[in-house]
């Protein structure tokens, strides 16, 4: 079972740090030495990525996708800064030798990202899948069944005609069908009930 991010109580403080809860280098919050990190790194994601938005660029058709790199990125190389200095040196900047490797790994996730939308615009239940896909996130839902699509997407006549859809969602990991067990021998069997993977309907913490 998919597990919660855990919280942070108001008096925690920040491994290694000697100052205040959240502080970096300087009484700086650590997102901030994250984007001072960025601002000093060769080839910044903000600036790469965004010609590559433009109608006419290689990221237009997965704009929406492509529009949460630079967070990503931001993320990552937070993450990757923990793992180098995780006790007691994690509040000195992050170096922009951080900030490419983690460029890196948003290149190599971009470049998959690509290739997975190249391959479902190729199945006859792509748009179907994404009109479902938009409807989690924005529904929130963490599990639904197909009747649930049904009602609330007008696309959809009827349980059946939700079916490819789900199956190509499942297809590329973005929901689990969970068959229950049927009690006895009559009747129609239960309706399968749909678990959407947690990064579909992450919140954002933002900065």
């Amino acid at each position: 079972m998919w597990g919660q991010r855990p919280g942070r109580t108001a008096g925690s403080r920040d491994v290694g740090q000697g100052g205040p809860p959240g502080s970096g280098r300087n009484g700086r919050p650590p997102h901030r030495e994250i984007l001072c990190a960025l601002s000093r790194t060769r080839g910044v994601p903000q600036e790469d990525i965004e010609p590559k938005l433009r109608p006419e660029g290689a990221l237009a058709h997965i704009d929406d996708w492509a529009g949460k790199y630079v967070g990503a990125v931001a993320r990552i190389a937070g993450l990757l800064h923990l793992g180098d200095y995780a006790i007691g040196r994690w509040g000195q900047p992050i170096e922009a030798s951080t900030i490419e490797r983690a460029i890196a790994i948003g290149e190599y996730y971009t470049a998959h990202a690509l290739a997975s939308f190249d391959l479902m615009s190729t199945e006859p239940a792509v748009d179907d899948a994404q009109a479902v896909l938009d409807w989690i996130t924005r529904s929130g839902r963490t599990q639904f069944k197909a009747k649930d699509v049904v009602a609330s997407c007008r696309r959809f006549r009827t349980v059946a005609s939700v079916g490819p859809a789900l199956t190509t969602l499942e297809e590329h990991g973005y929901v689990r069908g969970i068959h229950a067990e049927r009690n006895g021998f009559k009747g129609r069997p239960p309706a399968v009930t749909y678990r959407v993977h947690p990064s579909v309907v992450a919140v954002d913490d933002g900065p």
